[in-house]
């Protein structure tokens, strides 16, 4: 897949993506999504590694304009869908059509996660 990942002092990781589009198609649908992590590395890529607003260079090496993020969090909050959760409910979603985890939660809980990549 081309990643990379770097072990630094006091156990964080940096890693480094290829260049990667940010318009794919889903293979179940044949839709266009916009499938990438520009939103969470603006708004939350914020620490000793990295300024939200320089962790994403586009192909030639420039970094994505401030302006251009705020867009996208502009038309991010307009598909916002809230679920009434109750104790027990799960989630089960396709990060290829649908970001999460855009509003801060407080209390207890517990996160499972999996991830597959695709073959071929």
């Amino acid at each position: 897949q081309g990643l990379r990942w770097q072990w630094l002092d006091g156990d964080e990781l940096r890693t480094e993506s290829p260049v990667l589009p940010a318009v794919r198609l889903d293979p179940v649908s044949g839709r266009k999504t916009f499938f990438n992590s520009v939103i969470a590395a603006f708004t939350g890529w914020n620490d000793t590694r990295n300024v939200g607003h320089r962790a994403v260079q586009l192909g030639g090496g420039a970094y994505l304009p401030s302006a251009v993020f705020e867009q996208f969090l502009d038309r991010a909050a307009t598909e916002v869908v809230n679920v009434p959760w109750q104790v027990g409910d799960m989630l089960w979603l396709d990060n290829r059509l649908v970001m999460h985890a855009r509003q801060p939660f407080e209390g207890p809980r517990q996160i499972y996660t999996a991830i597959a990549l695709e073959s071929g």
